[in-house]
Formats: C-alpha cells, sequence, structure tokens
C-alpha cells in the first residue's frame, strides 16, 4: 500500500484544483467533437466537463502526481518531449492545452538555472527550446487548423514599465523576510532590496511580479515552486516567435487577468505600490489561442 502524502501535498493539489473554473476557459474554444489533449494534465480536473463537449486525452509527466493520483485515469508521458509516442499513434487532436505548463517546462525540463551556464544564456536557450516544442514539435500530433492554447503565468517585462514597488504590511514583515532569503537563494537573476527605513521593496516588475507570486503559496510550498519561473510568455513572444519563423498561425483570443482566487493569500500581506499609490496587481495569468493553418 502507497504512503500517504503529507497533508501539505494534499493542500497544494486541492489548491491546483480551486483554478477549475479558470481553467475551464477552453470551453468556450472548442466545437462539438474536439479532440482535446491536456499537455501537462497534472489533477486532469477538467476531463469531466471537456468530456462533455468532445474527447479528453490527459498527459502528464510529474512523478509526483503519478504517485499521489494514481494512474487509473490518466496516461503519461515520461517526458514531454516524448512526442515521437504520440506521432506514432493515429490519434490527431483539434486542440492541445497548456494549462499552467510552460513555465514548469521552461524551469525544470529544459533546465532554465543550468548552474554552468551564465544565466542570461540558459534563459535564452530554455526559452528557446519551449517555444520550438510548442510551435514546431506539437503541431505535429494536431488536425489541420488545429489549436494551442496557452493559460500560464505571463512575462510583464515589457509591458509594466519600471516604478513599481511591493509594500509589505509590517504583521507579515518577518515571514516575508525568511521567505525573500530563501528565494533569492534559489533565484541568484532576482534582485530585490528593502527601501530604508520602509516596509517597502523594490526591484524591476519581473523580479517583483516572481517574488509576489510566489510568496502567495505559502511556506509549505516553497520546496516545489521556488525553483520554478513564473514570467516566460506573453503573446508578444509568442507572435514574435511564429512570425521569425514563418509559422502560419492566427491568434484568436488573447487575455491578461488577475485571477480573483489569488486574493485571498495576497490582501493584508503584499500590496502593490506605484508613484506613491496603491496599484492593481499584476496578471496572474494570460489566456493565448493561437490556431496553426
Amino acid at each position: 500500500m502507497k504512503e500517504k502524502k503529507p497533508l501539505n501535498e494534499k493542500n497544494y493539489y486541492r489548491r491546483m484544483s480551486d483554478s477549475l473554473k479558470d481553467k475551464l476557459k477552453i470551453l468556450d474554444y472548442m466545437d462539438e467533437g474536439d479532440k482535446v489533449l491536456d499537455f501537462g494534465a497534472g489533477t486532469a480536473d477538467i476531463a469531466k466537463y471537456v468530456n462533455e463537449k468532445g474527447y479528453y486525452t490527459a498527459y502528464d509527466w510529474d512523478e509526483e502526481l503519478q504517485e499521489f493520483y494514481g494512474d487509473e485515469f490518466m496516461s503519461y508521458l515520461k517526458h514531454p518531449l516524448d512526442i515521437p509516442s504520440l506521432e506514432d499513434s493515429s490519434t490527431r487532436f483539434d486542440i492541445i492545452y497548456l494549462s499552467s505548463v510552460t513555465h514548469e517546462m521552461f524551469s525544470t525540463v529544459f533546465n532554465a538555472r543550468q548552474e554552468d551556464l551564465d544565466w542570461n544564456i540558459a534563459y535564452s536557450n530554455a526559452l528557446d527550446n519551449l517555444l520550438g516544442t510548442l510551435f514546431k514539435e506539437l503541431p505535429k500530433i494536431l488536425n489541420p487548423n488545429g489549436k494551442i492554447i496557452i493559460r500560464d503565468w505571463m512575462n510583464v517585462e515589457e509591458i509594466y514599465p519600471e516604478g513599481y514597488k511591493l509594500y509589505v504590511n509590517p504583521t507579515a514583515v518577518d515571514d516575508f523576510s525568511r521567505f525573500l532569503t530563501g528565494f533569492t537563494e534559489q533565484n541568484k537573476n532576482v534582485g530585490i532590496s528593502m527601501v530604508k527605513d520602509t516596509t517597502l521593496f523594490e526591484g524591476s516588475s519581473k523580479d517583483l511580479y516572481e517574488v509576489l507570486y510566489h510568496y502567495n503559496w505559502g511556506e509549505q510550498s516553497e520546496y516545489r515552486e521556488n525553483k520554478e519561473v513564473y514570467g516566460v510568455l506573453n503573446p508578444g513572444i509568442i507572435i514574435n516567435y511564429l512570425i521569425k519563423n514563418q509559422i502560419k498561425f492566427k491568434m484568436k483570443a488573447r487575455q491578461a487577468y488577475f485571477d480573483e482566487g489569488y486574493l485571498p493569500y495576497l490582501i493584508n500581506k503584499l500590496t502593490l505600490v506605484k508613484n506613491g499609490n496603491v496599484a492593481p496587481y499584476f496578471p496572474t495569468k494570460m489566456f493565448t489561442v493561437i490556431e496553426l493553418n
């Protein structure tokens, strides 16, 4: 009999499932009878709803999830680059859905933190490998005019100008400082510093984004989340890659939004500030639908 995961693991995966409503945005871009591949399916909690409209297939390569959920309802890729095994099958998909997956592929599969390389080189290599997988390899198992749908964290570097600061409620300063010490030890490229004699922290928009949304997971999940880079892609990066590589496409939808489900984990702890005024939180998610011709 498998040993049960500790409580913090259960809470972590339960919280992943809390975003179900947001994940179900995919239904708005499905036609009746569409075959959907949930690539990096995690808890596969959208299966029931997708099957009511079309046909659902789940793939995930996370060994912890495999152990936690068992293999009763999921098929697994041993590695997300094991696309030839899919190509060999007769199945082709109308939609490939990547929900909160691309940042994990970037961070761990493509080793964005490769220690023997300069950070900028490792980052660039990982990004090239990620985009190549998304738009050169995965399309091999798409039907003509199939869609790749990406729901994930968002790179805000070129979208949000500098000048933001993070205000930390005095009651949360000790916990935030503990978190920040551990986070910056694992992410030496992130530069965040406290403004003297305040509880304000300053840094680039990109670095503030990483700190803001990693902290919201809480101490019990830091061992897992702190190794991941969140703000990897945005629609502009995707479009530039497709044009540069002469890949024919139609951008069917692109959204950037803040998921209100994060508020309980941020409110009364961290506030985004610009020019001395409270500012809206950065978008937690982008939702991008690309049809490949």
